[in-house]
Order: structure tokens, then sequence, then C-alpha cells
């Protein structure tokens, strides 16, 4: 029975769409995920602006041009180590190193 073009949320879960499902499901999750290397092509680009918090995982920057623009950046693992050591100031004005695309930060000065 189809109610305006639908098929029953009974049919649904007992059908071979379901299955399909729980098994892309459960092959997503027992696939590892590899942290993102930076390769020497790829392009970087740079954030300027004050440390609003430093984490030992992450930092977030808000901008010096655009006063609503607030980002997070996550370290990799060698910077992480670096930062370990001397964390930037909440205040400080820093200069956020990171891949084009994406939100991992690669230096921070």
């Amino acid at each position: 029975m189809k109610v305006f073009g639908l098929t029953p949320k009974s049919k649904l879960l007992g059908g071979p769409v379901f299955l399909r499902f729980v098994l892309c499901s459960v092959l997503l999750t027992l696939i590892p995920s590899n942290p993102m290397v930076a390769k020497h092509g790829q392009n970087r680009d740079r954030f300027r602006g004050t440390v609003v918090s430093a984490g030992p995982k992450a930092i977030t920057v808000k901008s010096e041009q655009n006063i609503y623009l607030v980002r997070t950046f996550n370290y990799t693992p060698q910077l992480e180590r670096k930062i370990q050591s001397k964390k930037p100031a909440p205040g400080e004005k820093v200069t956020v190193h990171y891949l084009r695309g994406t939100d991992i930060a690669l230096k921070v000065n």
C-alpha cells in the first residue's frame, strides 16, 4: 500500500534498502581513517588574527580584518608537540599557516 506515492516504513525496514544501509554503515566504521599529511605540492594559506583560545589539540583565532570571523584549526602531530612547549596566550597576534580547504594548521607564529 502506498500513501502519497511513498512506501510505508514497515516495508522499508524489512527490505534490501535497509540491509544495504546497515552494511555500508558497518563497513565505513571499520575502515581506519589516516590523518591528513601535507604533501609538497598542496596549496597553503595564511590566517592572521588574535588568539581566542589555544588548547593541546586545536587553536581558535579571530580574524583581524573581520571581527565576526572566528576559525578553529587542528594541529598536525608535529605542531602539537611544538605547541605543548609554548602555547600562544589569548589576545596574542598570530599567523596560522594551513592547508587550503581544510582546518589543519601546519605552523603557528
